[in-house]
């Protein structure tokens, strides 16, 4: 387990934007963004945000000086694809745990729990209705609040007093 729960999100289609390949939908895809929304009749969806150009030109310049992101700096997404979503976790019938591994040379292997698995499946337009929907993810980051510090620390205890199952012995 580390700090940060993880998801596996797990889409039915590729989900690079049709005008782009190669490693420049790659990158666009590594900074995209997903996010739980709902539409004018109340049912709710995953909608799929691509950087716009000039948020992927702050983010290479952010690597480039080895920072996670310029404090002042609002970054744009916009939607790329709307999603039904289905939700598996530890709570739901028939889960399976899932975990992924970190190899990290010279230094060791990590593993952590994939806590929750999301499916992505492309909606569907009504019959005779285009997706109106045109909407700008604008992203500002910020330090995290007092709960956020404390529900992390929490996981971070948990982590670090956690102690291995002891192995059954065979006779």
């Amino acid at each position: 387990m580390w700090i940060n729960p993880c998801a596996q999100v797990i889409f039915d289609s590729d989900p690079a934007p049709k005008d782009t390949s190669g490693a420049a939908a790659l990158e666009m895809m590594s900074q995209a963004m997903i996010r739980g929304m709902m539409d004018e009749e109340g049912n709710q969806f995953v909608a799929y945000f691509l950087p716009v150009e000039e948020t992927l030109k702050k983010r290479k310049r952010d690597q480039e000086e080895e920072m996670d992101y310029a404090p002042d700096d609002v970054y744009d997404y916009k939607i790329a694809r709307e999603y039904n979503w289905n939700v598996k976790n530890k709570a739901s019938k028939g889960y399976e745990e899932n975990y992924f591994f970190i190899f990290r040379e010279g230094d060791g292997v990590y593993y952590n729990e994939l806590e929750t698995r999301v499916r992505l499946s492309k909606r569907r337009a009504k019959a005779g209705v285009q997706s109106g929907t045109n909407a700008l993810l604008v992203v500002k980051h910020r330090d995290m609040n007092e709960k956020e510090l404390e529900a992390q620390e929490a996981r971070k205890a948990q982590l670090e007093n956690h102690e291995p199952e002891e192995e059954e012995e065979e006779e």
